[in-house]
């Protein structure tokens, strides 16, 4: 699948299936412009990724510590990967790999969506699914409060040591009330430019900061303050890894206990719940210690 030429927006509901697809699509196309990436050594906007990929949440994740949001990243192949999938019993042999791969239809709504890490947290109506995502809804405030003093505390600190290679536009009085109002109120997750930047968040990936108006307009203005955040942390990892730790583990937390409900509710309506390949469930448990 090719990278777009230009920005775009992430699609919803986002394409799941296939983690490369998945990849290209939560990073907005992967599209930057080369000014955007940075010129000093050892810094890099976070947008897009962090510096040298250091300290930044995919960084982190595939330290192994956060097996939840390194599992969220591959999309609906996130489900038969602990902590959604149960651990192979012993002696197990491999599964058929290519059911990793297949487009389930939801088996807790009866197919209103497929089945993967987005419907479930942010479209499925099933009782279990909606109590879950009040649950989400109700924590957001506080980690995006944390995500934004934190970002702009190291942005400056940064600037105090003059490493900061160029101060950003600033975000605009309405991308400024946006996230404000995130900040202290759980959003709606009825909007698509909230459930938009809810995915974002629960999995851990940052974004760049929509320019062109329509797509600003479109994407939300809390979406458009934090992607300006993230454009404008051109710092050196050491200032990012308490905000991604703090993030990683507030993500990696919504994650587990998502997919403990998910199981729950497949079990209390008689479905089975995937078995992880021995390969992955035991990978998983030696990340963990």
């Amino acid at each position: 699948m090719p990278w777009p030429p230009a920005f775009t927006l992430m699609p919803l509901p986002v394409p799941s299936h296939g983690s490369k697809v998945h990849t290209i699509a939560v990073r907005d196309g992967m599209a930057a412009a080369a000014a955007a990436l940075g010129f000093r050594h050892g810094s890099t906007p976070f947008s897009i990724g962090g510096p040298d990929c250091s300290g930044s949440p995919i960084a982190l994740a595939m330290e192994g510590r956060f097996p939840a949001v390194a599992a969220a990243a591959l999309g609906a192949e996130a489900l038969f990967d602990p902590p959604f999938a149960l651990p192979a019993p012993a002696g197990a042999a491999p599964g058929d790999f290519r059911a990793r791969f297949a487009r389930i239809p939801c088996r807790l709504c009866g197919g209103s969506g497929l089945e993967c890490v987005y419907h479930l947290a942010l479209e499925c109506p099933h009782v279990a699914m909606q109590q879950w995502r009040r649950t989400f809804a109700a924590s957001l405030p506080a980690a995006v409060t944390a995500l934004w003093t934190s970002g702009l505390r190291a942005l400056r600190d940064e600037r105090r040591g003059n490493r900061v290679d160029a101060a950003p536009p600033p975000a605009s009085p309405a991308a400024l009330a946006g996230v404000a109002q995130l900040c202290t109120e759980p959003p709606n997750l009825g909007l698509d430019e909230n459930r938009r930047l809810a995915y974002k968040l629960l999995i851990a990936v940052t974004w760049c900061r929509p320019t062109a108006p329509a797509v600003a307009t479109a994407a939300g203005p809390s979406y458009v303050a934090l992607g300006w955040l993230f454009d404008a942390l051109n710092v050196r990892h050491q200032r990012l890894r308490g905000l991604t730790q703090n993030w990683l583990v507030w993500s990696e937390r919504s994650l587990c206990s998502l997919a403990h409900a998910w199981q729950s509710a497949l079990t209390a309506a008689g479905h089975a719940v995937p078995t992880a390949s021995p390969t992955r469930a035991s990978a998983s448990r030696s990340w963990s210690r």
